[in-house]
Parts: C-alpha cells; sequence; structure tokens
C-alpha cells in the first residue's frame, strides 16, 4: 500500500521589538484585555487571566 503525501509546514514570522512591552494572545479580545492590564501597570502575571477571558 502506498504511504500517503506529506505537508511540510513553515511558519515564518517577523521578529518584534518593544521597549513598552508586547502583549500576546490567541484572540484579539483576550489580547486588549490583556493589554490593559499592562497599560495599568500589571506584569506577565496579571495579564495571563486575560487569556482566559
Amino acid at each position: 500500500m502506498p504511504m500517503p503525501p506529506q505537508e511540510r509546514w513553515s511558519v515564518a514570522k517577523p521578529t518584534v521589538m518593544s521597549e513598552a512591552g508586547i502583549v500576546v494572545a490567541r484572540n484579539a479580545r483576550a489580547g486588549s484585555v490583556g493589554a490593559e492590564a499592562a497599560a495599568a501597570g500589571g506584569n506577565a502575571v496579571a495579564t495571563a487571566p486575560a487569556e482566559r477571558a
């Protein structure tokens, strides 16, 4: 039985740098909540619950 064809994916994204901080989230709402928490003086621990929003 022949083997099915294989797919090879490569994802390349540009490097992002910031002096003020970066918020990364799975969706826009969580990113907005995380950015608001960071802007209010929060750190990574404070912004992490935004991902569950």
